[in-house]
């Protein structure tokens, strides 16, 4: 087994799998920097690790200052930091996804209003390792939320005028009756859908919705005319040449002077944008463990405090445990010889206090049943972003030392010595879930 540091260069004699990755991976930031949604990367406390191209040209700020420890002062308004503060560390403590609405400062010197949305990435066992905050610009939202308010105070003096003015709202907005039929539906929805204000009337708009999706849109409809309260739900609608795109729906009520609901308002604003961006998100990072999966040194990620998270299959294999094995309150007891636990442990509390790296020497139990002599090290991650010519990705990379690993190897013969350096070059470039953990490598070394 060999140790991995994810950010040393990779070596002019790494193997193909390993210069594909990097390319692939640079293929993907690219994908990433074209959405025209910001993105942010976050660590499991909300800080942020990762901005894409969107981000740093609308900000104006480099990947350092995204970084520093007053990103959300100096980029949103200090109203909204203020008024979002505990909401958002109330949020960010939980495992559930969640969004706010922020102004966040151009380049320009500018504020634009944002829909923020926070998904996160748990592991396996339910524990949040990153969060993705995607950001989409709704100023024109907000714009036609105050031209729609305005134009509500005016209703009981005019509702010709209202009707004009959603009918220029440049989102689709709509006007139901107290009991949910639609009354009004303005000229963005029946340009995007192809269907006219007759066929569209009453419950006639339900065939613009997706099939899979119409019975979750209505369910939450009759709630929301049970309750009386505002809400918002996603579903896609069909646009005139049958494509069907992502849409947030969103509803309140307006009430007379009782307090009756006297008609229903609401936006559907396009969201297609974002849902493939959460889609590519996630399907990266199932791509980065199944890499991890196929490598063949054992590999162990570690939370901050030093509790193991996950192991990937060479580790599986050699120990004959499950993953659940991994995260049990005993692993290193089952899997580690007795007289070397009191003195790993001591090692490992130190350098976990300190930050600092170690190395050390312990045997191993293997499914057979034998302990085998493991060097292991320990290295404390540094970010970097890593470019190929094709795939591009928000990567951590692992510096692996061979020099340390040829010494360690230096009383066998040539031929093994070669054999460990070509281990620790396949490793020296793994994906990190999200700082500050570490990938805990172990190149085997059999004691002569």
């Amino acid at each position: 087994m060999a140790d991995v540091n994810p950010t040393e260069p990779q070596p002019e004699h790494s193997e193909h799998p390993e210069a594909q990755l990097r390319q692939e991976r640079e293929e993907l930031r690219r994908i990433v920097d074209l959405i025209p949604q910001t993105i942010i990367v976050l660590n499991p406390n909300g800080k942020a690790i990762y901005a894409n191209r969107v981000a740093l040209e609308y900000t104006g700020l480099s990947l350092d200052e995204v970084q520093a420890d007053d990103f959300r002062d100096r980029v949103f308004h200090h109203e909204d930091v203020q008024r979002l503060r505990e909401g958002r560390q109330e949020s960010l403590s939980g495992a559930v996804a969640f969004e706010n609405e922020q102004r966040a400062l151009g380049k320009d010197g500018k504020y634009r209003w944002f829909l923020i949305r926070y998904n996160p990435l748990l592991d396996e066992n339910g524990k949040v390792v990153r969060w993705y905050a995607t950001g989409t610009d709704i100023e024109d939202r907000k714009r036609a939320q105050e031209a729609l308010t305005n134009a509500l105070d005016q209703i009981q003096k005019s509702e010709a005028k209202l009707r004009q003015v959603i009918d220029t709202i440049p989102t689709m907005a709509w006007c139901n009756l107290p009991d949910g039929p639609n009354e009004f539906l303005n000229k963005e929805w029946h340009d995007y859908t192809g269907l006219s204000p007759e066929e569209s009337h009453g419950w006639g708009w339900q065939t613009a919705f997706h099939p899979e999706d119409l019975r979750a849109l209505m369910e939450k409809w009759q709630e929301q005319l049970g309750s009386g309260e505002s809400g918002e739900i996603e579903a896609r609608v069909r646009r005139y040449d049958g494509v069907y795109r992502w849409f947030l729906i969103r509803m309140a009520p307006f009430r007379d002077e009782s307090g009756k609901i006297v008609r229903w308002y609401g936006t559907s604003t396009d969201i297609e944008n974002l849902k493939q961006t959460e889609r590519k998100l996630r399907e990266d990072e199932r791509e980065l463990r199944q890499l991890t999966d196929t490598i063949s040194q054992t590999i162990v990620v570690l939370d901050p405090s030093g509790t193991p998270l996950y192991a990937n299959e060479a580790t599986l294999q050699y120990a004959g445990l499950r993953s659940e094995d991994v995260v049990a309150p005993n692993f290193r007891e089952r899997l580690f010889h007795p007289e070397d636990l009191e003195r790993l442990r001591d090692e490992r509390r130190i350098s976990l206090a300190r930050g600092l790296p170690f190395e050390v020497e312990h045997r191993a139990l293997r499914k057979d049943g034998q302990y085998r002599w493991f060097l292991t090290r320990r290295r404390v991650p540094t970010s970097t972003i890593v470019s190929g010519p094709k795939k591009g990705h928000a990567m951590r990379t692992w510096r692996c030392e061979s020099k340390s690993i040829v010494i360690r190897c230096s009383r066998t013969s040539s031929a093994r010595r070669r054999r460990c350096v070509r281990c620790c070059a396949k490793l020296t470039r793994l994906p990190l879930p999200t700082p500050p953990y570490w990938f805990w490598a172990k190149l085997v070394l059999a004691r002569n």
